[in-house]
């Protein structure tokens, strides 16, 4: 008894010092850790450092979207930090209809000229209404003369000048070239609900032998809707084959390229996607609501600028041997972004979570060699149709004859699709048309060969905006 009141009584009470001063230790120390948490916590110390010393007063909230953007960078080429703004017209451009006049824009001919450069007018809306045509530049929005365009963002404020409120008016003053003389004009538009075109150009190639066609230019939202109506009104005309164009297309809502897909394949996988998390695993099937005769002759043009969603398409269908694919090497983008919405910021960060593969296993996405000189991926074409660079740039280029003809499409007055432009022979499409008149075994690889100069001629899909 004596000894049990000598501990409680001494040795308890030194025993929850101890006890007491141990956790105040461990609580003041610094906790071990690795290197690179070391280094994380450098973070916000730096950025205190710099808005609180730096010889120039800084925005917080600028400076913390320049350090994200710099750690994204780091990934790879698809992965972005979007801001406010941004992630609207990214969620904008996935739905692919907003307040504003329908007309394409190209990024890269603005940038060039330093004005906004209309690529083409919608097939309908107010700027084709106006006679707003391919090339006019755009120099003064409600009389205010626009700065010259420097990179993406200025291209992206002054896009946002143009967009607005349905019903809204909009004066714009325009720089166009004719003739060798450059004239300016004002014109005054009321912006309207447009929609981006995606599938374009659907009408019959040859007549006489049922043959249709139809391009691709993305993958939005109503992209299935678009194809369906090309779909029954090519066969409501009778339709013995079809070209399906996917050049140029750099790609879009995978799901929307999945279901294209379906439109051809009765049953089977379309398209899978593999990443690092669970969540990130994906199979797409095919439902056996076929609406495309299994039996209907399919030719799919594709080519450098052939890139993600369009793949997919492309590639689910020659494995399955549904279609065969003419024309070159595509891009070789087979990777999934995922966006997320960051908290109350209004921003998002869009990033690569998964890879996707064709049916049979395939992973699209370009892997090069150790000299950069070659790489594997992309889908290779059944049928090698290469264009020289001179003619890819004439047909398929931002003043091309395809743009000229897409510009034009409407007026019951434009000739046939380029294959017989009088000074350009879009030899891709007539090597589809071929194929078909000479009524190939469906399913039957025709020819396969690799373009073993793709890689240094590859380029990435081109930009352009709408508006």
């Amino acid at each position: 008894m004596a000894k049990h009141r000598f501990f409680v009584i001494y040795l308890l009470p030194l025993v929850l010092v101890g006890f007491v001063l141990l956790t105040a230790l461990a609580a003041v120390r610094p906790a071990r850790s690795d290197p690179a948490q070391a280094r994380v916590r450098l973070i916000p110390q730096v950025l205190e450092l710099i808005t609180a010393h730096y010889v120039e007063s800084l925005d917080r909230a600028e400076l913390s979207d320049s350090a994200i953007r710099g750690m994204v960078s780091h990934l790879d080429r698809y992965s972005q930090f979007l801001d406010a703004e941004a992630t609207r017209a990214a969620e904008e451009d996935n739905r692919g209809r907003f307040g504003g006049l329908g007309v394409h824009l190209s990024l890269d001919r603005s940038l060039k000229h330093g004005f906004l450069t209309v690529a083409r007018p919608f097939r309908s809306g107010p700027a084709r209404a106006a006679g707003i045509l391919p090339g006019d530049r755009i120099v003064a929005v409600d009389s205010e003369r626009l700065a010259r365009l420097r990179d993406s963002r200025d291209f992206q404020a002054v896009l946002q000048r143009i967009k607005g409120e349905v019903g809204s008016p909009v004066r714009l003053t325009l720089e166009r070239t004719e003739d060798g003389a450059t004239r300016e004009l004002d014109c005054t538009l009321t912006r309207a609900q447009v929609q981006v075109e995606t599938v374009l150009g659907s009408r019959r190639v040859d007549p006489e032998a049922g043959l249709g066609y139809f391009r691709i230019d993305a993958f939005k939202e109503h992209t299935v809707e678009e194809v369906d109506a090309a779909l029954r009104g090519l066969m409501a005309e009778g339709l013995d084959g079809l070209v399906l164009d996917l050049r140029n297309n750099g790609g879009g809502l995978l799901r929307q390229a999945a279901e294209v897909a379906d439109r051809f394949l009765p049953r089977g996988v379309i398209v899978s996607t593999r990443g690092r998390h669970p969540e990130d695993h994906e199979v797409l099937h095919a439902t056996p609501a076929q609406q495309v005769p299994a039996e209907l002759p399919l030719v799919v043009l594709i080519n450098r600028a052939t890139a993600s969603a369009a793949e997919a398409l492309a590639g689910a269908l020659q494995d399955y041997r549904r279609a065969v694919i003419l024309g070159e090497r595509s891009y070789g983008k087979g990777v999934v972004q995922s966006v997320y919405r960051m908290g109350q910021t209004r921003t998002s960060l869009k990033i690569t979570t998964s890879r996707y593969y064709t049916p049979s296993g395939r992973c699209i996405d370009r892997i090069y060699s150790a000299d950069r000189k070659r790489y594997t991926g992309g889908i290779l074409p059944d049928v090698v149709v290469l264009l020289r660079h001179a003619e890819d740039v004439v047909l398929m280029g931002e003043d091309g004859e395809w743009e000229r003809w897409l510009a034009d499409e409407v007026d019951p007055r434009t000739p046939a699709p380029p294959p017989v432009w009088p000074d350009t022979v879009d030899r891709q499409l007539l090597a589809a048309i071929d194929l078909l008149r000479g009524r190939y075994p469906v399913g039957r690889t025709v020819a396969r060969e690799a373009d073993e100069g793709a890689a240094v001629r590859a380029r990435p899909p081109e930009a352009e905006e709408d508006s």
